[in-house]
């Protein structure tokens, strides 16, 4: 990539146009000398004169060519691809920084509404289903997101099925649930619901269900 891109710099420079360009220039000035010594008679000598000015011409230009080749492969073109890559990569850090913000207000936004769907006496996991928290990106979301409602001394969405369902199923149980149509309204929902999932799964132990208890 590094010589193409050199060998590209130094025909726009030294030629002003591709190098096929140039080559075709000189197939050009060939033909005409030949063509003034077929039409004009010109003698021989003369059209060997002609011919000899034509090469020491294009190795003057071939020996100009190859400096600015070595100088532009050596120096100017890294140096061009460093600052344009050192470019993308502000641009997408600028880019990756208004994502992250922007996902982080999007979190926040979510994370007070569905605190007021829990004081407004919503069931805290029905409030995160209708949330569509399920269609967070990774479960650590979710595991934050219930942090911080603890933390601000709400209910744990999870607390009544934590003993048997694990913190790194619960984006996968909220999947789960939406899969199935399954409403979290209240903790007799949730445990009805979590009984069927565990029921799904072969090859879980039925007395892992004693580990909740059926509210009363």
């Amino acid at each position: 990539m590094l010589c193409r891109r050199s060998w590209k710099d130094t025909c726009d420079l030294v030629f002003g146009a591709p190098f096929f360009t140039f080559v075709i220039g000189i197939i050009a000035a060939a033909v005409a000398i030949y063509l003034q010594r077929l039409f004009t008679g010109k003698s021989g000598f003369d059209m060997k004169e002609a011919l000899v000015s034509l090469g020491f011409g294009i190795c003057a230009n071939a020996i100009i060519f190859v400096c600015i080749f070595l100088f532009y492969f050596l120096y100017a073109t890294p140096k061009q691809m460093n600052l344009e890559a050192d470019g993308k990569l502000v641009e997408a850090r600028e880019t990756l920084k208004k994502l992250q913000d922007s996902e982080a207000k999007e979190f926040d936004e979510t994370y007070y509404s569905i605190v007021e769907w829990i004081r407004n006496g919503h069931y805290p996991l029905h409030a995160l289903q209708e949330h569509k928290i399920d269609e967070f990106r990774s479960n650590d979301d979710v595991v934050r997101l219930c942090d911080r409602l603890v933390s601000d001394k709400h209910e744990h969405p999870f607390g009544i099925i934590m003993t048997v369902i694990p913190q790194s199923e619960w984006l996968n149980l909220l999947k789960w649930a939406r899969g199935r149509g399954a409403k979290f309204y209240d903790a007799t929902d949730t445990y009805k619901w979590t009984v069927d999932l565990l029921k799904e799964r072969g090859g879980r132990p039925v007395s892992e269900l004693g580990a909740i208890k059926p509210p009363s």
